[in-house]
């Protein structure tokens, strides 16, 4: 009975690390639930140009880049992926946004032109979806100053940056949450029919 226990109490506490630190979301309504405090910067005032570095202020972009704001005659017509004008971003490559204060929630929406499938990556987090959509990461346990930007390359879109914090209480619990307590009951039920 004891060995049973044991092994009870092993699983309990092997549900506990297995906790995601990053947690990842693909709408946007979620990921703004769960960040308690966050700026959605629109980039509506960019104007038509390439560019290596976009000064955001709190933020830097820091990718080789096209800032599309004329309408669709300047970077052809987005409208089915999603991006509409004022203003968005064409990229060329990867890079980084980097944050003059510490986030632990960053998000964007985000398209390709021409392509069926988009795709992006954010501090190694990737996803893909037809006609791209809203991404965002939520690291539980960090903050952190940068993000890493990958995409599919030369025609990839961003848009409506969002980046802030979210405390441990505001994130949805994780599946371990639930693995834990079922580990718990099972040590409890096995105590009671050992007396």
């Amino acid at each position: 009975m004891k060995k049973k226990l044991g092994v009870a109490l092993i699983a309990m506490l092997a549900s506990l690390s297995t906790q995601a630190a990053v947690l990842t979301f693909t709408d946007r309504a979620a990921f703004e639930a769960a960040v308690s405090a966050h700026t959605v910067d629109r980039l509506d005032d960019l104007f038509d140009g390439p560019t290596n570095m976009i000064d955001r202020n709190a933020y830097q972009i820091n990718i080789q880049a096209y800032r599309c704001s004329s309408g669709p005659f300047q970077c052809g017509d987005n409208s089915a992926q999603g991006f509409q004008y004022p203003a968005y971003v064409w990229t060329y490559s990867g890079g980084t946004f980097d944050f003059a204060n510490a986030i632990n929630a960053f998000g964007i929406d985000f398209g390709d032109y021409q392509r069926s499938t988009a795709k992006v990556s954010l501090n190694g987090q990737e996803y893909s979806s037809a006609n791209g959509g809203f991404f965002g990461i939520v690291d539980t346990e960090n903050m952190f100053t940068s993000v890493s930007y990958a995409a599919n390359g030369s025609g990839s879109l961003f848009d409506n940056v969002t980046f802030g914090t979210a405390g441990a209480a505001e994130v949805p619990e994780p599946g371990s949450i639930a693995l834990f307590a079922i580990a718990l009951a099972g040590a409890g039920f096995l105590r009671r029919r050992a007396a």
